[in-house]
């Protein structure tokens, strides 16, 4: 729910600074969510820094007392930072039956409806793609995490590292 207040924003805003933040924010892939200086941008000429849950809260998608609570903090330390080294062939079992091969597995190879939301609800969102029919690892790496109840992610912090990685390989794809 919290995640839907951040493109519901109702308040007056002001193009050039949203421009100048834009053009501006940095993510420093620091080590969870309370690293005070993960995200770095300007506003009215001025540097700022922010950590991810700060910037959550300011956005209304956590609430400051659950996000700074010592359970919450227990729970981030458990969770999944790195994609890097994510084998989708060793996962695809527990998403789909038969075997993952990166160039050829598509959308419809995902016979199972929860699974195939999900995949779309990836690939229309968080990969920006039109089409569905390709299902590349990291498709299968949101998938799973998405999915399975024994894995626990720090999705914020994926979700700006993703976006921040893509920006950096090809600017005409960058979603930032």
């Amino acid at each position: 729910m919290g995640w839907r207040r951040l493109f519901e924003t109702q308040e007056v805003m002001y193009k050039d600074l949203v421009i100048e933040f834009l053009a501006t924010i940095s993510f420093a892939r620091k080590d969870g969510i309370f690293a005070e200086d993960n995200l770095s941008f300007f506003l009215g000429g001025e540097r700022r820094t922010l950590s991810l849950v700060d910037f959550a809260i300011r956005k209304g998608i956590y609430i400051p007392a659950k996000a700074h609570s010592e359970a919450y903090q227990q729970y981030t330390v458990r969770c999944v930072r790195i994609t890097e080294g994510f084998r989708a062939e060793a996962h695809w079992n527990e998403i789909e039956n038969g075997a993952y091969d990166k160039g050829t597995t598509q959308e419809c190879d995902i016979h199972s409806p929860i699974h195939r939301l999900f995949h779309r609800l990836i690939t229309n969102t968080i990969n920006q793609r039109q089409e569905g029919d390709k299902c590349p690892t990291i498709d299968v790496f949101f998938v799973r995490a998405l999915t399975s109840p024994d894995v626990y992610v720090d999705l914020p912090f994926l979700l700006v590292d993703f976006l921040a990685v893509r920006a950096r390989k090809d600017r005409r794809w960058s979603p930032l």
